[in-house]
């Protein structure tokens, strides 16, 4: 008979201070993945409480290694430009059991879970306030405008990339990991950063005249499925589509 799925004492007071995480035991190949709970506060809950978010994330196994050799070389880098993630859940929840049924669902032991740092599992500060601004989100939205940008370098239009600091109007050249290259109408080439930027607006004009926003500043999450974007290929240094090849 198999033992039930329960978080010992020392595991529940890792939970609420640090957070617990463990390795997804069966992640598709060139993948790997963890399951994370933090706690939360909800202050505009009612009544306020406190809560578990519990996240599922799944990267790259090319993009895992370029952090950790990153960090090895003691880089001064942020893990989130360099993650690519393939695949992620996330709820709330303030029932324990629940934590426990989900990671019952990718690591067969309760004994498996641990901080996240001994794991190596990407996170945040735990006990803090709900935001909906999750590093992996932003790591989603970038890609989709990486996406974005592809096409436009692959059929050659003319964009308008307006971020609130920097207008310039031109055709996209090579895009990078954390830039793109854009060159005008006077052949100057402009390197322009892939951060988060809730102001960007792009828009393409088409041919009678008609202005296409492609593009706008969002006030809220959009969803996201990981498996439409491309990842970028740390060993040839470009992005790929997820129709090409898989990474080696």
């Amino acid at each position: 008979m198999n033992k039930p799925f329960h978080f010992d004492l020392k595991q529940t007071n890792t939970l609420r201070v640090s957070g617990l995480a463990a390795y997804v035991q069966r992640p598709p190949e060139d993948r790997i993945g963890w399951v994370l709970a933090q706690g939360v506060w909800l202050p505009e809950w009612r009544p306020k409480k406190w809560a578990t978010q519990v996240q599922r994330i799944e990267v790259t196994w090319d993009s895992f290694e370029a952090v950790q050799a990153a960090a090895e070389a003691q880089l001064d880098f942020e893990p989130w430009d360099y993650y690519m993630v393939t695949d992620h859940d996330l709820f709330l929840t303030d029932d324990m059991a629940e934590v426990e049924r989900y990671f019952a669902m990718y690591t067969d032991k309760p004994e498996f879970a641990q901080h996240p740092d001994h794991v190596q599992c990407p996170h945040e500060f735990n006990n803090h306030e709900l935001s909906r601004d999750l590093p992996a989100y932003f790591n989603l939205k970038r890609r989709k405008l990486v996406r974005l940008l592809l096409h436009y370098q692959a059929t050659g239009c003319m964009m308008t990339w307006d971020d609130g600091y920097t207008r310039i109007q031109g055709r996209v050249g090579h895009v990078h990991l954390a830039s793109v290259d854009v060159t005008d109408s006077t052949g100057k080439q402009t390197s322009l950063w892939l951060g988060p930027c809730d102001s960007l607006r792009i828009s393409v004009t088409e041919p009678d005249g008609y202005i296409r926003a492609d593009w706008i500043p969002s006030c809220r999450p959009q969803g996201f499925d990981p498996a439409s974007l491309p990842v970028w290929d740390f060993g040839r240094q470009v992005w790929v589509s997820p129709h090409e090849e898989p990474l080696s």
